[in-house]
């Protein structure tokens, strides 16, 4: 199963309601914290781009891409682990994620796309999980 913006947030958020922006067509501008369901495998290009409330996404060992731009914009987001299942960030999939302060990079990730973590100004510390 894929996560793409609208259908399935819309099952797990169904008290938020999306907000049209000019860029994207559905965003979900007052999410703080996104609790990604294990059935999914991929979180596809834009799923949370400018959510700029998110502070925190548990992502499962289920999900093994996350897509472009999928978290661009989220500039409230402040520590990200990615699970050990993750092999490859998209393009941009981070980009503008301001408070971002510390990311834990797996062992299995083979891809990080171009810009993948650009802009990301607060990031001080990144950790592999191989050491």
């Amino acid at each position: 199963m894929n996560l793409e913006a609208g259908a399935e947030v819309q099952v797990l958020f169904s008290a938020i309601k999306p907000v049209q922006t000019e860029r994207r067509q559905h965003r979900f501008m007052d999410l703080v914290f996104v609790k990604i369901p294990s059935s999914v495998a991929r979180i596809q290009d834009d799923a949370f781009a400018d959510c700029r409330n998110l502070v925190k996404v548990d992502i499962p060992n289920t999900v093994t891409h996350i897509g472009r731009n999928a978290f661009m914009n989220c500039s409230s987001l402040e520590l990200l682990t990615l699970p050990d299942s993750m092999i490859c960030i998209g393009d941009g999939a981070f980009d503008h994620c301001s408070s971002l302060t510390e990311l834990t990079v797996p062992g299995a990730l083979t891809e990080i796309g171009c810009g993948a973590f650009r802009n990301c100004i607060a990031l001080a510390a990144s950790r592999s999980e191989n050491g």
